[in-house]
């Protein structure tokens, strides 16, 4: 893969490996989170991290909704501690 130094190798966890996961699961981000040890009780901000969605903050609660979900997020910017973490 050519992977020289940690900038090699945190655009192929970004640009090849994720997306590949994402595909792998068909979108199924709690198992791509998975992978990168998302809920692992650590001080190291995760690869993958998962946000709550307050429907009732965004619509008001006059609205009847569903209870939000969830949303996931990729780091823009990866540390070696977060790629250590993932084998931790």
């Amino acid at each position: 893969m050519g992977i020289k130094t940690f900038a090699d190798l945190e655009q192929c966890l970004l640009r090849k490996v994720i997306p590949l996961l994402q595909e792998h699961f068909f979108e199924d981000w709690s198992k791509v989170g998975l992978v990168f040890g998302y809920g692992k009780k650590t001080d190291i901000a995760p690869v993958i991290s998962k946000k709550s969605l307050d429907a009732t903050a965004l619509f008001g609660s006059d609205v009847e909704v569903g209870d939000g979900g969830a949303t996931f997020a990729v780091a823009n910017k990866l540390t070696p501690d977060m790629v250590k973490a993932i084998y931790e």
